[in-house]
């Protein structure tokens, strides 16, 4: 079957359109436009459009503004109607002051057809279209008009009617009404023609409208050809100038019977008026374009190129005979099956600007048809799909759920599910995946088409979400079990602050172990203020430090943890600047790249960290855009392993975004770093070479300030006699409570919990000077006893005292008034200073 012959483009081009220069007048320019219509209209007597001019005139509904081959601007005949309609005409104004400067314009490459042009006309609502060549030379314009003329699809427009396309909104006005007035419609309406009609009573007594019958009509061409003869507009009254007897066709029309029309009598529109001749519509050529889409009007044409085909070859079957018979029903049976997957490469063809991947595979799973879309996602082009089996490119191996997929398409001519394929690269993705069975007319599958959506992403998004949401249950447990430890932590603590004072001096075995108890604890409360801080999202305590000591500490624990086959190594200077941080986010920050090194290198290698000072210039600061000028410390992190490639190395600080196996890791660790780094004004940089490891270099400002050291424990301040209030839940706790204010001179009285603390402070809140609060009790919890000590007794001093560091807020937020907070578990010195500080703290 062969396809219809294209138009092209080409035919439709008006080759010599008129062409001014910017500096002409504008009286001039219409008076060009004009031109070619005077000797068309008649004022004598009412115009007689019954007869079609002798010869086509020279119609010039625009003008194009150029110098020197460059196109400038264009004006057209409503541009013209609506200078009028706002009185801009003026003597002393050139093309130039009016022109529409930005113009819509089409260069031609290869052979283009008329559709290009016509969609470009109807996207923007455009009536003239400038053309160029490849080098940018004008060859002319195309119009409406000009492609009208060329259009004969006389099956197309023959099947359809006017009151199918025509205009119903059409613009009209009296008979006495001056071509000024319309001027000003038609610019008020963007409408190129007035139509002039007559109102009567309708004849039904129960209607109350006016019926409307055409007796003329006014376009935009005749309103510039009156401006030209210097007509005074105003006074012109349209029915001395409309177009009549009016072109009139009827409602059920064909367009073809309106094409011919137009073609006959060079018109661009024609009134649509009923048998009694009242005003129905208005139909343009922009109208009938508008029904010849490209695709319908090529598929109407297709169609009925194919019926003629069948026709032909049913009356050649009629003429052979019983043999020749039964070979062209099965050459019939053959050119039907290729039809119809022709027909699906040509729906799916629509699709290909989507991002879908469409297929279609024979019975024997032979891919059929390959879209654009499955060549996106699946890297593989149509020539190399094609006549391959779905199993060779999409799946590594035989699909599972096959058999089943299968049992549902024989049962319900479709399926839909989530499956796991490949790219041509090896890429695993996840597809959401519709598969429907294409059936011929006696039942027998013919093919199946399918339709994937890439969801990979997606998936990623949700597994993302669920790990998150782990992370945070992770992180609220995490919080419970370390608030449970600080209370076990806090009277170890105690005690091994009040053993010192219970050995002979000269037990120097007996204290050294007392310092070792001291120091583990004190290692135990760090390590669960970290954990703390980590499921919180707390800021921990900055202040001056000297990073040898965090790198020595970390080192040390790499090298207990990290296998035999890697070798770990430092090169500290000896005089390193002080930072001004936290050492606890550090100590994470340089915890996780080591713990990176160390999996990068599987089968071992070297672990180097390096810590050196770094003056950046004015020059450094220029060229990396994250340094200031100043003094930093870099501490570099650098393996020996397998490197990272460079597709991926612009994605390893993303939050979630890991190589490591399902289950290995949470893609986190980098991203915390860089953004612990950031948050104390330094920047990350990384090198790294596939095989041959990676550096990892940290730049942290450096501090003119001291280390900021332990405090000895000298000097604490004695208590009084002061009574103490002291209420926790733990039993160790007051106990070890107890007994330290007690050895500092304080008299003390102890409670479990809110109720047994009201209790006590009723019997003796003349006496309790302070009240050291517990916030998380059973029974009744600190919040609500302090509220209800403060209404006892309004000038009760509370220290509140709890696991949490988040409950150090809580009494703001719960509009507590405390003297002050302190974070389980809390050393002597702490309880002590304290205490003596709100004591001495007057009410």
């Amino acid at each position: 079957m062969s396809n219809p012959a294209p138009l092209m483009l080409s035919q439709a081009i008006d080759s010599e359109p008129l062409i001014v220069e910017p500096s002409t007048s504008l009286a001039e320019v219409i008076r060009l436009m004009n031109q070619a219509w005077v000797n068309h209209c008649n004022f004598g007597e009412p115009a007689t459009n019954t007869q079609p001019p002798a010869a086509k005139a020279k119609q010039s509904s625009c003008v194009l503004i150029m110098t020197d081959g460059q196109l400038l601007g264009i004006f057209t005949e409503r541009d013209v109607v609506t200078l009028i309609a706002n009185g801009r005409i003026q003597d002393d104004l050139t093309i130039a002051d009016v022109m529409t400067q930005s113009v819509i314009s089409l260069k031609i490459t290869g052979n283009q057809d008329i559709f290009v042009a016509l969609n470009l006309i109807r996207e923007h609502r455009i009536r003239h279209l400038p053309i160029f060549d490849e080098q940018d030379q004008l060859l002319g314009i195309v119009t409406l008009r000009s492609i009208r003329e060329i259009l004969e699809p006389s099956d197309l427009l023959r099947i359809r009617s006017v009151k199918e396309v025509m205009s119903t909104q059409v613009i009209h006005a009296p008979p006495n009404s001056s071509v000024m007035e319309l001027a000003q419609l038609m610019a008020e309406h963007q409408t190129s023609c007035i139509v002039i009609t007559e109102a009567c009573q309708a004849s039904d007594k129960d209607k109350e409208s006016l019926q409307l019958f055409p007796i003329g009509i006014l376009t935009e061409r005749d309103i510039v050809q009156f401006r030209m003869m210097e007509f005074n507009l105003e006074q012109l009254e349209v029915q001395a100038v409309m177009s009549t007897p009016l072109f009139l066709v009827d409602p059920d029309d064909s367009l073809w019977a309106v094409h011919q029309q137009m073609q006959a009598h060079l018109v661009r529109r024609l009134v649509v008026a009923s048998h009694q001749g009242e005003l129905q519509g208005v139909i343009t050529q922009t109208d009938i374009l508008r029904i010849l889409d490209p695709l319908e009007m090529y598929g109407i044409l297709e169609l009925l190129q194919h019926k003629l085909t069948e026709l032909e070859t049913e009356n050649l079957r009629l003429l052979q005979n019983c043999t020749i018979q039964l070979e062209q029903e099965l050459d019939t049976k053959e050119h039907e099956r290729q039809q119809a997957e022709q027909t699906i490469r040509a729906q799916a063809a629509l699709l290909d600007v989507t991002t879908d991947a469409i297929m279609v595979r024979g019975p024997e799973q032979q891919i059929l048809f390959w879209n654009r879309g499955a060549e996106r996602l699946y890297g593989w082009t149509v020539d190399e799909a094609l006549g391959q089996t779905i199993n060779q490119l999409i799946y590594r191996e035989s699909l599972p759920e096959f058999e089943d997929i299968q049992t549902t398409l024989d049962q319900t001519g479709q399926w839909q599910g989530e499956l796991q394929q490949v790219t041509k690269t090896g890429q695993k993705i996840t597809v959401a995946s519709r598969w429907t069975l294409m059936q011929e007319d006696t039942g027998y599958p013919q093919s199946i088409l399918v339709v994937n959506t890439d969801i990979t992403d997606k998936k990623q998004l949700e597994r993302q979400f669920l790990r998150a949401q782990r992370l945070e249950s992770i992180g609220t447990l995490a919080g419970g079990i370390a608030h449970d430890l600080n209370n076990i932590l806090t009277p170890i603590l105690g005690v091994a602050k009040l053993l010192p004072m219970l050995i002979r001096p000269d037990n120097t075995q007996a204290l050294r172990l007392i310092e070792v108890l001291q120091s583990s604890t004190q290692r135990g409360v760090d390590m669960v203020n970290q954990v703390l801080s980590f499921s919180r999202g707390l800021e921990g305590e900055r202040g001056a430090l000297q990073i040898k000591h965090l790198i020595r500490e970390v080192l040390q624990i790499a090298q207990q943890t990290f296998p035999k086959s890697i070798s770990i190594n430092s090169r500290l200077e000896s005089d390193l600047w002080t930072i001004y941080g936290d050492a606890t986010q550090l100590h994470q920050v340089l915890m996780n790249l080591c713990v990176n090194a160390r999996d990068a290198m599987p089968n071992g290698g070297k672990l180097t960290v390096v810590a050196q000072n770094f003056h950046a210039d004015d020059n450094y600061a220029r060229v990396n855009l994250e340094a200031n000028v100043g003094s930093y410390l870099i501490i570099s992190v650098e393996d020996t392993g397998e490197g990272i490639s460079p597709d991926i190395i612009d994605q390893i600080f993303d939050p979630f975004f890991t190589t490591k196996e399902l289950g290995q890791g949470t893609g986190l660790g980098l991203s915390t770093a860089i953004s612990i780094v950031k948050s104390h004004g330094g920047f990350l940089k990384i090198y790294s070479e596939v095989d041959r490891g990676s550096r990892f270099q940290i730049y942290l400002p450096a501090s003119e300030a001291s280390e900021t050291l332990p405090t000895v424990e000298e000097n604490l301040p004695q208590g009084q006699g002061e009574l103490i209030l002291v209420v926790d839940d733990e039993a160790p706790i007051r106990e070890v409570t107890k007994r330290w204010l007690e050895t500092y001179h304080y008299e003390v009285l102890t409670a479990y919990d809110g109720i047994d603390a009201i209790a006590t402070f009723a019997e003796h809140q003349q006496d309790i000077a302070v009240v050291l609060m517990d916030m998380m009790m059973p029974q009744m919890n600190g919040p609500t006893a302090i509220k209800t000590l403060q209404k006892m007794n309004p000038q009760v001093k509370i220290i509140a005292t709890s696991g949490l560091p988040s409950d150090s807020n809580l009494a703001t937020t719960l509009s507590i008034d405390v003297e002050s907070f302190l974070l389980k578990p809390y050393a002597t010195e702490s309880l002590l200073n304290t205490l003596h500080k709100v004591l001495r703290t007057p009410e």
